[in-house]
């Protein structure tokens, strides 16, 4: 039914999502709002709109059109948090400058990633997996980084840049892992 439903009004779920976004990171804030399913909802909802529309999409002419005005509001928005966090300027629409630049530097990234795949696929095992599990990696990091991040990591006094390199080494070896013995097993069906 779901599929349907965004199979028919693809747009309008697009705008409902982004509203429910901008609501819920900008306006309505609670204790753990940044895991509210309604705080990030159109980030879900637009990679199945850029999903569903891709063969229209033009790779090389949107990264030309989107590279100036992704840097510009990176600029702007580093620039007025670092302003709000020494109480110079009251950064009251953060949130919407947020969800713009991470909506373009998806874009942005999407680009950069179909370009290296195109070019380098033949020779890369390793895009390959990466290209084959997204939606994998998708689901499974949230909580594969809560795991480690606070339930492991917090035992030892590690500096933010070795808990990252951590946390990705292992996010992304348990989901080619967890792909190796899915993959087995379909294999294995045939």
């Amino acid at each position: 039914m779901a599929k349907k439903l965004f199979e028919k009004f693809d747009k309008l779920i697009l705008i409902v999502s982004l509203l429910s976004t901008i609501i819920f990171q900008v306006f309505i804030t609670f204790r753990y709002s940044d895991r509210f399913v309604g705080a990030y909802i159109f980030y879900f909802v637009f990679g199945m709109f850029i999903a569903k529309h891709l063969e229209k999409i033009d790779i090389k002419r949107l990264s030309k059109v989107l590279i100036g005005p992704c840097i510009m509001v990176a600029i702007m928005h580093i620039g007025l948090s670092y302003l709000s966090n020494i109480g110079k300027y009251i950064y009251l629409y953060s949130g919407v400058v947020n969800i713009i630049y991470v909506t373009l530097a998806t874009l942005i990234l999407y680009c950069v990633c179909t370009h290296i795949y195109s070019k380098y696929k033949k020779e890369n095992k390793f895009i390959e997996v990466i290209n084959r599990d997204s939606y994998y990696i998708f689901l499974y990091h949230i909580l594969l980084m809560h795991l480690i991040q606070n339930e492991i990591l917090c035992w030892f006094n590690l500096s933010i840049k070795y808990k990252f390199i951590i946390s990705t080494i292992a996010v992304y070896g348990v989901i080619a892992i967890v792909s190796m013995f899915k993959n087995k097993c379909v294999f294995n069906e045939r």
